[in-house]
């Protein structure tokens, strides 16, 4: 028998209905061991006809009392080859995944390399901090295309943040100094006013 295989038979070991595959007529006693009640199971390895089978058995009762057992068996070939096929299958499955797994981790890595690259050319590019410069800066990291990470996203913000303060503190360093040579403009000219005044003036031997 080469397929799976059916057989009824009695606690004789007498086969009463089998598979065409079957053409013994008594089965031994492995066939019977631990299959003496009703529902009675058992799972066990066996040869028949030459062939090593794997056997689930199970004992049921008829309605006028006799046991009856029940066997479905199959070749440990067709078993062997179903282990090797999955195996199979898994391992192009696993290769698959890894595939895919690197190929993701790769453009992940590109991203994320990417990102670095361009918040460090636009660090590089800040130069003389101006109000001016700071601004064109902002404008431009705005026009990049998004970060591949939160990591990274993160990373640029915190370098805007930065940026948008420091540009702040300028801008009032600039009203600052605006604001304070408005503010002495006026005694100053009155005091090189007077300056002129003294410097014009006949002075004496004594002054």
């Amino acid at each position: 028998p080469t397929e799976r295989l059916a057989l009824v038979y009695d606690l004789d070991g007498e086969v009463l209905a089998a598979t065409s595959g079957v053409s013994v007529r008594v089965v031994g006693s492995a066939w019977r061991e631990g299959l003496e009640a009703d529902g009675g199971q058992r799972l066990f390895d066996t040869k028949l006809e030459g062939q090593w089978l794997r056997v689930a058995a199970h004992a049921a009762e008829t309605p006028d009392g006799h046991l009856l057992l029940f066997a479905a068996a199959l070749p440990h070939d067709s078993i062997d080859q179903a282990v090797l096929q999955t195996i199979g299958s898994a391992a192009a499955l696993l290769g698959l995944m890894l595939v895919v797994v690197l190929a993701t981790s790769s453009l992940q890595a590109r991203r994320l390399t990417r990102d670095l690259r361009t918040l460090g050319t636009a660090c590089s590019e800040l130069g003389e901090p101006s109000t001016a410069s700071l601004g064109a800066w902002r404008q431009a990291m705005d026009n990049q295309p998004p970060p591949a990470t939160a990591e990274t996203a993160a990373l640029g913000q915190a370098i805007r943040s930065f940026v948008a303060r420091l540009e702040q503190m300028l801008s009032l360093q600039s009203r600052f100094v605006a604001e304070a040579a408005h503010e002495l403009r006026t005694p100053l000219t009155a005091l090189q006013g007077e300056l002129e005044l003294g410097l014009r003036r006949e002075r004496s031997a004594a002054d």
